[in-house]
């Protein structure tokens, strides 16, 4: 008998979903009992994704969001550049991933962010300059960034000098906190202020294949956030690297397979290849992958997966000419799967855009595994 996730969603409406079985979920079903158990389900905000159908006028619509959301701007772009000038005047180190203005959008989010990840890992500088073929060799290794993502990075870039990263106390309670202010309203900024218009690509094919006018989709996180909403409050990720190499020439972790649509949920240092490819990022970059080793033990209900995957990140991916986009490389981790019956009955139609009301009855506030 195949193990099963059970949830009750604000609405009074429960869901199953049934797992994989396989030495992934056993790593996974630790995790989920464990956060479970620590924090339960997130109360803050209630996590689900929309999609709805959108005309002709994409271009409208995203200038009017821009344009009502000026003063989000301004606030994102002083949090950030005030926060990069603090961490220049606490490690003596220059920052050279640039800034954010008031006209920012993708590319100079992407590159901000991208500073943030790089020194993150290294406690020492923004900027690798890592060749095509370091590249690929992360790639490819899937290492184990989270543990000892300095050691690794030495070994493929042997000028990599380790200052401010050695005074780890230091670097804890004042560089950390710093580097999670840029990151932060990074996001802040993309979420509230940009609209890519490839959101509206995925969301109008997604739809169109179903006959649907918008659906709604619950998912699961932990209480576990900050004030920002972003950040976890505490560690509540646990590393599978060991498992991750393993497995990596199976088909145990990541799949474009449409019989699953629930995948883990997402939990990476940088941005997964959805995220890139949103925001018009460079899928070759070490940072934008798959996965970080790392998992919460959450889930995303995703049946657009599939799609997403084999439709539009695989073929974008491609067209850089750069690595294979078998699925071990590009794919999210499938967990399992939830009855389309029930899809269709609880989150397909139901004409609910911009109801914060609506999107909380659609939020999970029970859950527990059955084995």
């Amino acid at each position: 008998m195949p193990a099963k996730v059970i949830f009750s969603l604000n609405n009074g409406v429960d869901g199953e979903i049934v797992l994989r079985d396989n030495l992934f979920m056993d790593f996974w079903k630790f995790v989920f009992k464990q956060n479970n158990k620590k924090v339960g389900p997130r109360k803050d905000k209630m996590p689900n994704a929309c999609f709805t159908k959108t005309g002709p006028d994409i271009d409208i619509a995203i200038k009017e969001q821009y344009d009502r959301t000026v003063d989000q701007r301004a606030e994102c772009v002083d949090r950030v550049n005030h926060a990069i000038l603090q961490l220049e005047q606490a490690t003596g180190e220059k920052w050279n991933s640039g800034h954010l203005s008031i006209n920012s959008w993708t590319e100079d989010c992407n590159r901000v962010h991208r500073g943030f990840t790089t020194f993150c890992l290294t406690h020492c500088t923004d900027q690798l300059g890592l060749s095509e073929q370091e590249q690929r060799t992360l790639k490819y290794d899937h290492p184990d960034l989270h543990a000892a993502g300095w050691l690794y990075m030495k070994s493929i870039k042997p000028s990599l000098k380790r200052t401010i990263g050695e005074e780890y106390v230091y670097f804890n309670t004042v560089i950390e906190p710093l580097l999670h202010e840029v990151n932060a309203y990074v996001h802040h900024l993309e979420n509230i202020c940009i609209v890519s218009k490839r959101v509206f690509e995925l969301a109008n094919a997604y739809l169109t294949s179903e006959n649907i006018e918008d659906c709604w989709f619950p998912n699961l996180d932990w209480n576990s956030k900050q004030a920002d909403g972003v950040t976890d409050a505490g560690r509540i990720d646990y590393n599978y690297a060991d498992l991750a190499q393993q497995t990596i020439a199976t088909d145990e972790l990541y799949s474009s397979d449409p019989k699953y649509n629930v995948y883990d949920l997402k939990n990476i240092l940088g941005k997964d290849y959805e995220k890139a490819w949103f925001d018009y990022d460079d899928p070759r970059n070490w940072d934008v992958t798959n996965t970080f080793n790392t998992s919460k033990g959450g889930f995303e209900i995703r049946p657009h997966q599939s799609m997403l995957t084999k439709d539009f990140i695989k073929p974008w991916i491609d067209s850089y000419n750069h690595f294979p986009t078998d699925d071990p490389l590009v794919s999210p981790i499938a967990i399992g799967a939830i009855d389309y019956q029930w899809l269709k009955s609880n989150c397909f139609n139901l004409g609910q855009e911009g109801n914060i009301e609506a999107r909380n009855n659609l939020g999970i506030v029970k859950t527990d595994l059955i084995e």
